[in-house]
């Protein structure tokens, strides 16, 4: 009941109550003061507010997140993920926003999303176990000085060591050197995050699309005094001083948001500079002000507990029909005037896919895309062309459920031209991939990539996080490339650009590896397989060893039961599943996960295996297993290599014309 109907009730007139509400005191936000907030050095003569950019070469080797690879149609007008931030915090006078953005505030949010707790923030007075604190990330990525820090530091601090409740490290303004003690870095990795991408200040649609998801984006941009005297108005120019660069975490976005100067749309910051600044420590930048900003942003992907949790679970294997859909390719090219009598059209695999559909669209209609053929590789040569008449391609993937949407998949452009391959620079590099693998008694990251039009050799880098630059690795002739001696207890990134006589192509998009070790987690499992009909009462499970990789976590899906069932533990590369329900014949679907000390790698995407009751004595050989295929132009073969079936004396080798 309002204030006014409760007067009314009580017998005073209208005019009274009128009287007496004028006569109460209306509560405002308390004045701003922005040297509330500035640490030392945030001035116009050194630009040290807290947050350091990183050079545009250390940005650009942080892999890119899918969306910004993909088109967004449909996107809702509005999304709002405040509801679920933790209460605005005051970082004073210490230059730890990085720490506030990532730890505070989003990994407060990915734990409140996952575990639906009420926060407790000692900023509103609570005991803080299920808010966590800036202290334990800056005070560990500052290099023991108060000048500020970087925003992937921090992210990859919560991916390798986790984020501690401010409960066991509490956050004082006033100390900027205190190690975290056992207490507070164990309870850390209870909450690891998985992994995390970077998204261009400049992509508004794709930053849209992951909020829309539930994804905030952690971010830092130079601040000035239009920003710092912010109220509930949209900030859309700059004005005044430029201080330097300051931290913050978008959690929303709203296209019918108006700005003073008309700017329509404007995306929503949560900061930290407590409730007087802005609408109650939020506020408002117009996607315009944003764009010119050109802010380097992120996001950050946490993890569902650790995968020895009862409540973690893989995803639905792909057997099963995923209302979801599959994903389009994150990546398509085409070539551009490379070849004479056809475009190549190249795209990134995606996983569950079992075919592909290449769309192509005429120039008299370019957005009228029509089936063109089906493709069983990520590369498809287009000899139904005209030279110089330029196409638009698009892939549709296909498993047995369905296929993705066309809408959301990237488009590219090619057209056959009149010269030879050597006129043309090849086009960029698509697909890479890589995959850790266990040599000898150390590891190393196999890399492979989608074949380019015109490409006569491939060039292969590695990022050197401490020179911060790339180094070169070799000269690949084929698609694949070995990295023999990658660093340890890190994650690397790569990268691989196509080289003809006519120049070089576009650096791929980069990629990251984990290599193991005492502080990193180790890599995904790949070679996954299990065994069908070989065996009467039992399924084998195999994967390549993974370098780092102390223990492995074994998962089994029951299509009858529609549940997963685990962990096991393995100490190898193999598991016998002789639970009695599998000698009754039934599919099941398995995944595993590598663990060390650090923690736990994704789960590998499933594989489908059985026995067979009705199984002989004798043994059934199963197929042979990491068949490739690796050509050489020059002299006209094909080497064909697949790993040795135990038990087998002899093989045959089929080909289709």
């Amino acid at each position: 009941m309002t204030l006014k109907k409760r007067l009314l009730g009580a017998g005073i007139t209208l005019l009274g109550a009128i009287a007496l509400l004028v006569s109460v005191p209306v509560f405002t936000q308390d004045q701003f003061d922005p040297t509330a907030v500035q640490p030392r050095g945030c001035d116009p003569a050194q630009f040290n507010c807290g947050y350091n950019p990183v050079s545009q070469e250390r940005f650009a080797a942080i892999p890119p997140d899918d969306a910004t690879k993909i088109r967004h149609r449909g996107l809702p007008s509005s999304a709002d993920l405040s509801s679920k931030f933790p209460p605005v915090g005051n970082q004073g006078q210490q230059g730890s926003c990085v720490a506030w953005s990532t730890g505070y505030a989003l990994k407060s949010y990915h734990e409140k999303v996952e575990r639906n707790w009420a926060f407790d923030s000692p900023v509103s007075g609570g005991q803080g176990n299920r808010v966590f604190s800036p202290a334990y990330i800056y005070n560990q990525i500052n290099g023991g000085r108060d000048g500020g820090s970087y925003i992937h530091d921090a992210l990859g601090l919560m991916v390798n060591q986790g984020a501690s409740p401010w409960a066991y490290m509490p956050y004082t303004s006033s100390n900027y050197t205190r190690q975290p003690s056992s207490q507070a870095r164990n309870e850390a990795k209870k909450y690891r995050a998985s992994n995390y991408r970077s998204v261009g200040g400049q992509d508004v649609n794709a930053i849209k699309s992951l909020l829309s998801q539930g994804h905030p984006i952690a971010f830092g941009m130079s601040v000035d005094d239009g920003f710092y005297n912010l109220k509930n108005q949209v900030y859309d120019r700059n004005s005044g001083t430029n201080y330097g660069g300051h931290a913050m975490t978008l959690v929303g976005y709203d296209d019918n948001k108006r700005s003073p100067r008309g700017e329509r749309g404007a995306f929503k910051i949560i900061n930290s500079w407590g409730t007087s600044w802005g609408d109650n420590g939020y506020g408002w930048i117009s996607y315009n002000q944003w764009i010119r900003q050109n802010p380097q942003a992120y996001v950050l992907y946490d993890r569902t507990d650790s995968v020895q949790e009862e409540e973690t679970e893989p995803d639905v294997p792909v057997q099963e029909e995923d209302e979801g859909g599959l994903q389009p390719p994150a990546e398509v090219t085409a070539s551009k005037g490379t070849y004479a009598d056809k475009v190549k059209v190249s795209w990134s695999g995606v996983s569950g896919a079992v075919a592909y559909a290449v769309m192509r669209a005429e120039p008299s209609n370019q957005n009228d895309f029509q089936f063109a053929a089906y493709a069983y590789s990520t590369s498809y040569d287009d000899a139904s062309v005209q030279q110089g008449v330029a196409y638009r391609y698009l892939i549709i993937a296909i498993n047995q459920q369905g296929y993705s949407d066309p809408q959301n998949s990237p488009v590219a452009e090619g057209y056959a031209g009149s010269g030879g391959n050597t006129n043309t620079a090849p086009g960029q590099v698509v697909g890479l991939s890589g995959q850790v693998k266990a040599v000898g008694g150390g590891g190393a990251v196999q890399l492979s990539w989608s074949e380019v039009g015109g490409a006569q050799s491939y060039q292969v880098v590695r990022y050197d996080s401490r020179r911060e630059q790339w180094v070169p690795l070799g000269t690949a002739r084929t698609t694949e490339h070995t990295d023999r001696n990658p660093p340890r207890d890190q994650e690397i990134y790569y990268s691989v650009r196509a080289v003809n006589n006519a120049g070089q192509g576009e650096w791929a998009n980069p990629i990251a590896v984990s290599m193991g070790g005492t502080t990193t987690a180790p890599g995904i499992p790949s070679g996954l397989r299990a065994t069908e009909g070989v065996y009467r009462n039992r399924i084998e499970i195999s994967w390549d060893a993974v370098p780092g990789a102390t223990k492995y976590y074994i998962f089994r899906y029951d299509y009858d039961d529609e549940e997963w069932y685990g962990p096991a533990e393995s100490n190898t590369n193999s598991f016998t599943d002789d639970d009695s329900s599998v000698a009754s014949g039934a599919y099941y679907a398995y995944t595993v996960a590598a663990g060390n000390s650090a923690g736990e790698s994704e789960f590998a995407d499933p594989v489908v295996g059985r026995a067979n009751p009705n199984a002989q004595r004798g043994q059934e050989l199963g197929p042979p297993q990491n068949v490739t295929g690796q050509i050489n132009g020059t002299a006209r073969t094909i080497t064909i290599k697949w790993d040795a079936v135990q038990g087998a004396t002899e093989y045959y080798i089929f080909r289709k014309e």
